[in-house]
């Protein structure tokens, strides 16, 4: 009985880690993709809500010939982040 038990649970754990790594195979396959372009965004000081966007394509046939297309975005000119941000002035208690 108990050597049925064993050769059942070794079969299970080959086959889940054989499944298991099928999926990650094919799950790294379809989300590990090369960007295709850049998305730049500059940041306009006189203007902040609407930013400035340059599109950096590698070739044209790649838009023409796929349907979704992986963008890198690089931010220019945004301020840091490091301190706390605030929706109106700070110094003015009218809001």
């Amino acid at each position: 009985m108990s050597d049925i038990f064993i050769r059942v649970l070794i079969g299970f754990l080959a086959g889940w880690f054989i499944g298991f790594m099928m999926a990650r195979a094919g799950l790294k396959e379809k989300y590990n993709v090369k960007k295709n372009g850049i998305l730049r965004l500059a940041y306009d000081q006189d203007d902040p809500t609407h930013p400035a966007m340059g599109l950096e394509i590698e070739t044209l046939d790649y838009i023409l010939n796929h349907d979704s297309i992986y963008l890198e975005i690089e931010k220019i000119g945004f301020p840091s982040r490091s301190g706390p941000v605030y929706l109106e002035n700070h110094k003015d208690k009218s809001a």
